[in-house]
C-alpha cells in the first residue's frame, strides 16, 4: 500500500513515507535517516488504516461556517453600530453562500 524512499533531489540522508488515507488522499512523510524506522512508522499507519483507527484524530466536531460567522458578529463586531450593520450585511450574504459548508482545521 505504502513505500518508503529516499529523495533524490535533496542531499539529506532522510528517509520518507508514501501512502494513501483512506479517502484517496495521498500523504508523503519525512520520517528519519533510517530505512527501518520508515519501515516501522509505515507498518504502524497501515495497521491504524487496516483497523479503522487512522483517522480517529482527524474525526473532530466539524465547524460550521454558520457558527463561525455567528462568532465573528459577536465578538469583532460588538461596539460600533455602523461596523456591526455593515458587516451583517456581507456576513449575511456570506452565510447564505455557504450555508451548511463546514470548514477544514
Amino acid at each position: 500500500m505504502g513505500k518508503p524512499f529516499q529523495r533524490k533531489d535533496r542531499n539529506d540522508k532522510d528517509w520518507y513515507i508514501s501512502y494513501y488515507e483512506p479517502g484517496g488522499k495521498r500523504v508523503k512523510r519525512r520520517v528519519g535517516p533510517s530505512k527501518k524506522l520508515a519501515e516501522a512508522a509505515l507498518s504502524k499507519i497501515e495497521v491504524a488504516i487496516a483497523e479503522g483507527r487512522y483517522l480517529e484524530v482527524k474525526n473532530q466536531d466539524k465547524v460550521l461556517f454558520e457558527g463561525l460567522a455567528d462568532e465573528y458578529l459577536r465578538t469583532h463586531c460588538l461596539h460600533q453600530k455602523s461596523y456591526r450593520s455593515f458587516h451583517s450585511i456581507h456576513v449575511r450574504k456570506l452565510k447564505e453562500v455557504f450555508k451548511g459548508k463546514s470548514l477544514r482545521v
